[in-house]
């Protein structure tokens, strides 16, 4: 790994025997003292979106208790694809209640600076609670909540390694431009916005992934 390699995180979750999948990239801007290995990024998200000690809440906490995420995968690629690395965890939901059916999600949009396709990306967390919502929209104090939350991927993350720390990027990539021999980064990401309407995925079966 070295500074401006773009890793690619995924991170699979199981739901009502399906997995679901999000996906987020990161760019290296500073590259730590124990060697140059994506198992920093890993951590790097572990310690940013699933971490509920250190923050008021983590990502689990809007999800009901029978999902469950099962492992993170990590991957550079750009410039070259490789350093393909991966952890088996166990971070189930923390909410009791009855989620949403699996063909519902909520959707996460993420901006960077670029206009345009190139510059926007999305995932969809699945498995939100059926009180957390009221009319297909997510009620206002979980919006709230979830919002403030998924500001986290906005900005830096850092993981201690001295005397020199790894310092990651929240980043967008462009998998078009990518394969069109293009700069794939589009820039850092600047906004993130959970939509208030439940996404739904109409032609889902089940057996396959979000």
């Amino acid at each position: 790994m070295a500074v401006n390699d773009i890793l690619r995180i995924a991170v699979r979750g199981l739901m009502e025997g399906q997995q679901c999948w999000i996906t987020h990239h990161l760019k290296i801007l500073q590259v730590g003292t124990t060697g140059a290995d994506t198992g920093n990024a890993i951590t790097a998200w572990n310690n940013n979106v699933f971490d509920s000690i250190t923050f008021p809440q983590a990502i689990q906490d809007f999800q009901n208790q029978n999902f469950v995420w099962d492992r993170v995968q990590c991957m550079r690629v750009a410039p070259t694809i490789g350093g393909l690395n991966e952890l088996v965890v166990n971070v189930p939901g923390s909410d009791p209640v009855d989620a949403l059916p699996s063909t519902n999600a909520v959707v996460i949009s993420r901006y960077s600076g670029l206009p345009g396709r190139a510059g926007r990306g999305r995932f969809y967390m699945p498995a939100l609670p059926q009180d957390s919502c009221a009319g297909s929209r997510i009620t206002a104090g979980v919006l709230g909540a979830m919002q403030a939350m998924m500001v986290r991927f906005i900005g830096l993350w850092t993981i201690i390694d001295p005397p020199v720390n790894w310092v990651f990027e929240n980043c967008s990539f462009s998998r078009t431009r990518f394969l069109a021999g293009l700069t794939p980064y589009t820039g850092p990401i600047v906004n993130v916005i959970v939509r208030e309407i439940i996404g739904t995925q109409r032609r889902r079966r089940i057996g396959s992934g979000v």
